[in-house]
């Protein structure tokens, strides 16, 4: 586990990475938006440049591959590779195809964080269940959909 290590699973617009940036540690982020990722490489090009952010343009999913996500046309945060939920309450979406990868690889390409944040609209249980049982980060957050 790399103890300065944090992955921001479902970045957004940064808010978590920012604060984590501002505490010293080095953060892998992840964001299927393509437009966020093109915001957020302008408005963190100095960490970026400091070697401290990785901001990768990908979802994550059960199997490498392409997926379609669906951008919210209302709010951002509504945005999902599941239809119900990119476009709930009636709300409209742009759909995006992108790139894929499980959880392990990416922890196989960029090592085992201490902490692993999760928010990605009804794939948070996709992304954690897939996290090796020898590789846990030392703390991990998610949203719960359910309570099941």
């Amino acid at each position: 586990m790399e103890k300065n290590l944090i992955f921001d699973i479902g970045f957004h617009k940064g808010e978590d990475t920012k604060y984590y940036l501002e505490q010293g540690y080095k953060v892998v982020a992840v964001e299927a938006n393509p437009i966020l990722v093109e915001e957020a490489t302008i408005k963190f090009k100095h960490f970026i440049d400091e070697g401290r952010l990785t901001i990768l343009n990908i979802g994550i999913a059960k199997e490498k591959g392409i997926l379609p996500f669906y951008k919210n046309s209302r709010l951002s945060e509504w945005s999902s590779f599941d239809y119900q939920l990119g476009t709930r309450s009636n709300t409209t979406c742009e759909t995006v195809n992108v790139q894929c990868v499980p959880t392990d690889e990416l922890i196989a390409q960029y090592g085992v964080p201490f902490y692993f944040k999760v928010d990605i609209e009804g794939f948070d249980l996709i992304c954690i269940s897939a996290i090796p049982s020898n590789n846990l980060p030392k703390y991990i957050s998610c949203e719960a959909s359910t309570i099941e």
